[in-house]
């Protein structure tokens, strides 16, 4: 509507605007401690914080490994009293650590060593392989068994401390497996070790018990029984002196 007398002026046609592609802002997420979403710290950087995630990169558990004295005597045994089967072969190690028993395996005549494991504990293997003169022929791989790629179609031996504490607590009998189905020279391949035997036995460890179980009934003038049983029940993993066995072996 215009009013009479006034002339009528036309409003100029605009055309719609396209509409131009909003840019998205970068969202901050949190993501988790994996390998294959944030780089890998090194075992020289890490924190305490670090070392919770990573146990087997910490020095005291590292020492604990070693210390085992029965188990490495026995690994080192078997390599170096059949240093025929592992001459001139491709050998496996699994969950190396710092690589002792790959140098077991390199110092017998193995011709390649592999060693993998998951932890930054590798940083320290790496050294150490180097420092012993030992670096063209152990090979440190860092990764899980199913994400790793070996340069090899197949290994003629695995070696791997599968049995942790009696067949029971860390174990590693499933990448064990896993790792001769996929790797181990199928005609004549060779897992050491490939077979274990659990032993059973009664001891007696008063003060042991004490101390973990019986100190739930009064604490502090507390009653805290309910706990006392699950104490109980719990598994401990330690060593006994021969003196506190009572009964005979047993299968």
């Amino acid at each position: 509507m215009t009013r009479r007398g006034t002339a009528r002026t036309s409003l100029p046609l605009i055309s719609p605007q396209k509409p131009q592609p909003k840019t998205m802002k970068k969202q901050q997420t949190c993501r988790s401690p994996k390998i294959n979403q944030q780089p890998s710290k090194s075992v020289y950087t890490m924190t305490s914080r670090d070392f919770q995630r990573d146990t087997n990169a910490h020095v005291e558990v590292i020492a604990e490994h070693l210390k085992d004295f029965c188990c490495i005597n026995f690994f080192q045994a078997a390599i170096m009293h059949n240093k025929h089967l592992f001459r001139g072969r491709k050998v496996l190690d699994i969950g190396c650590g710092v690589g002792i028993l790959s140098l077991f395996a390199a110092k017998a005549g193995a011709a390649h060593v592999y060693a993998v494991d998951s932890s930054n504990v590798v940083d320290y293997t790496e050294q150490i392989v180097s420092d012993n003169g030992y670096a063209d022929i152990i090979h440190v791989i860092k990764g899980s068994m199913e994400d790793i790629v070996l340069p090899v179609d197949e290994v003629d031996i695995i070696i791997c401390n599968w049995l942790g504490y009696s067949m029971l607590f860390q174990a590693a009998c499933d990448m064990v497996i896993y790792a001769r189905d996929k790797w181990l020279n199928k005609e004549n391949g060779i897992i050491l070790p490939d077979v274990a035997k659990l032993f059973m036995a009664a001891i007696e460890n008063t003060k042991h018990k004490n101390e973990r179980v019986e100190w739930w009934n009064d604490v502090y003038g507390v009653n805290m029984k309910c706990v006392r049983n699950f104490a109980l029940s719990e598994p401990c993993f330690q060593l006994v002196k021969p003196k506190q066995v009572c009964y005979f072996l047993c299968t």
